[in-house]
């Protein structure tokens, strides 16, 4: 009778927030995406350069393809390992 009055909770420790190193770009135009996580106290996440070999699943992205732009490198962390 509990799990009829249960809801499940999906968590969602980390939000996230995009934005462009230029706001007027225009075609042919190189350009870097920036994706920004705020974690929740206690939560983790392991940043796309960590070794997953180690054991946690680290953190990747997936970008549908679309003829409107073309990917050009790599994911590049900043401050991967920061203080609280």
């Amino acid at each position: 009778m509990a799990a009829g009055i249960c809801q499940p909770q999906i968590l969602k420790p980390a939000k996230w927030s995009t934005s462009a190193s230029a706001g007027n770009a225009k075609v042919g135009d190189e350009i870097d995406l920036i994706f920004k996580a705020t974690i929740d106290k206690d939560w983790y996440l392991y940043s796309s350069d960590f070794d997953p070999n180690c054991g946690p699943m680290v953190t990747t992205f997936t970008f549908k393809p679309n003829k409107g732009y073309a990917l050009v490198g790599k994911i590049i962390p900043v401050n991967p390992f920061p203080t609280r």
